[in-house]
């Protein structure tokens, strides 16, 4: 996600889930030049430690959003573009405090639409639509 300045992190693929989310246990909205931005740690889980970095981004909406076992919980939501391969595109992601799973970001269907096939019988591997109808 290079407008957020992460050059990789472990995503799960998740066709159960609607929306995207993204690890971000301490958000802050602002008030900058009559638009609100979120200012969030990213918590990354790299090879040897966990590191935090504050990022801003702008807040494009707040939504009521519902997680598997049926809890309802009001995420700060913001635009970002998505890289995988050398496949790039914009995805709206929730920033949610995601300490209880171990992988840091989820990418739903809304992010997949339309661009991404998915296998379910591999793990940690990952090619576009496209990238497929081209192999």
């Amino acid at each position: 996600m290079p407008d957020l300045d992460v050059p990789r992190i472990l995503a799960k693929i998740d066709t159960g889930a609607r929306s995207s989310a993204l690890h971000a246990p301490h958000v802050v909205v602002v008030e900058k030049d009559g638009e609100s931005w979120v200012n969030f740690d990213l918590a990354l889980r790299e090879e040897a430690h966990d590191t935090e970095l504050r990022h801003w981004a702008r807040l494009v909406d707040i939504r009521d959003i519902k997680s598997s076992s049926g809890h309802v919980e009001r995420r700060y939501v913001v635009k970002t573009t998505l890289v995988i391969g050398n496949r790039r595109w914009k995805i709206d992601v929730s920033l949610t405090d995601r300490s209880d799973m171990e992988i840091p970001m989820l990418i739903g269907r809304q992010a997949m639409k339309r661009r991404m096939l998915v296998d379910p019988s591999g793990s940690f591997r990952c090619q576009t639509a496209m990238d497929r109808l081209t192999d």
